[in-house]
């Protein structure tokens, strides 16, 4: 099986186009394609599989040949997943969040400290808090009146979550889980907080 008999199996086979990718053309560079699976050859012309995830692209195996890399492909798009497979992606999840961990910090302290005078002048309080309480690393807290938002985020493999809390006169809990904190995804939420405020 070549490449372009795997992309017209997979069409035949329902499969959701938006689900994978396939670049056939050789390349040095990792693909860019986020929160899909990717089957690609490189310069060297060996084909391999990754996924992409938060900004980085982890390559997960190499093939001995376009036939055996598209037939693998195929299988891991048409069956279900074993719990060989999710305990794999849980296990790259965990070590994904421990490496990007420090930056995503670094993140959220360098976010808080240039964007605090801005935010006081509009009489909105900044608090940062570090804590090792149920898995909690470190919390940022924006508020004003009536209305709170926060940023939890949790060590390794446990969700982080940002939160918006109204006490006023329709009081409102606006929950929401970010499985795997990145940098980029800290301050577009911090932003979005601030926004809120």
């Amino acid at each position: 099986m070549d490449h372009g008999e795997l992309l017209a199996t997979l069409a035949t086979a329902d499969v959701e186009r938006r689900d994978y990718v396939v670049r056939a053309e050789p390349s040095d560079d990792l693909p860019w394609d986020m929160d899909v699976r990717v089957l690609a050859r490189d310069r060297d012309d060996r084909w391999y599989w990754g996924f992409g995830e938060r900004g980085s692209f982890d390559v997960r195996r190499y093939f001995g040949s376009e036939d055996e890399a598209c037939r693998y492909f195929f299988a891991m798009l048409t069956s279900p997943p074993t719990s060989a497979d999710r305990l794999e992606s849980e296990e790259t999840l965990r070590r994904r969040a421990g490496e990007v961990l420090p930056r995503t910090l670094d993140a959220m302290d360098g976010w808080m400290a240039s964007h605090r005078a801005g935010l006081e002048s509009r009489g909105i309080s900044v608090r940062i808090t570090s804590s090792t309480e149920e898995g909690v690393v470190r919390t940022g807290v924006l508020a004003k009146g009536t209305r709170r938002g926060e940023l939890i985020v949790r060590g390794p493999g446990r969700d982080s979550a940002y939160r918006r809390v109204d006490t006023g006169p329709e009081p409102r809990d606006l929950g929401n889980r970010v499985h795997l904190v990145h940098p980029k995804i800290v301050e577009e939420v911090l932003q979005r907080l601030a926004y809120w405020l």
